[in-house]
């Protein structure tokens, strides 16, 4: 019944639109800061700056403490597409794309007054029908915009995103690039992030604020 109830969600998910560019456009900005939240500010960003953005995130003072043994799962899949392929025209036929996901266990491990600091203890990326284990470190605001970066053997990803309350559940929208193998791809996925224990009658660790949540 639950794994019924979860894919049914997943479907929802699905159905959630993401204004994102097929790529990421990382023009240094060297104005990003802690107080940095909204996707757009972001966008911008490199790879190597948003990990020291999660560094300076990671810095913050507590507010209020995390519940014990809290773990969460996120499950996401959408496409991604070769770096290499992009059209350099307007006229450029579409370019090819390919299946590509993530499975990711995390764990919060500090509430700031941003918000919520977690750590991916382990998880799965997968692409074009290759499977990488990772680990890493991300952040999601109260404002709802999640950054994350994962990195693992022969493996490494950025994300920017969007999460949206959704009852006991988190609907999740990403966009990133990735190295695989040396090869680069940009991607889009949507998922839900939930509890492993979905009935457990501690705090949410991640609170969004509502009214920012559209």
């Amino acid at each position: 019944m639950l794994l019924g109830m979860i894919l049914a969600i997943t479907l929802m998910a699905s159905s959630m639109q993401v204004s994102a560019a097929k790529t990421l456009r990382y023009t240094p900005a060297p104005t990003a800061t802690p107080t940095t939240n909204s996707l757009e500010d972001l966008e911008n960003l490199e790879p190597e700056e948003i990990e020291k953005l999660l560094r300076e995130y990671e810095s913050l003072p507590e507010t209020d403490s995390v519940p014990s043994r809290s773990l969460w799962t996120l499950w996401a899949r959408g496409r991604s597409w070769s770096l290499s392929d992009e059209p350099t025209t307007d006229a450029a036929s579409a370019i090819e794309t390919y299946a590509t996901g993530m499975r990711l266990t995390i764990r919060p491990v500090k509430i700031t007054s941003l918000g919520t600091l977690f750590k991916v203890v382990r998880g799965t990326v997968s692409n074009r029908g290759e499977s990488h284990r990772v680990q890493g470190l991300g952040f999601v605001t109260r404002q709802g915009t999640l950054i994350m970066f994962l990195e693992g053997e022969d493996m490494e990803l950025v994300t920017l995103g969007r999460v949206y309350q959704w009852g006991y559940f988190k609907l999740v929208a990403m966009k990133g690039r990735m190295r695989m193998n040396g090869e680069g791809y940009g991607f889009s996925m949507k998922g839900i992030a939930f509890r492993i224990s979905p009935w457990s009658n501690t705090k949410d660790p991640f609170p969004l604020d509502e009214a920012e949540i559209s």
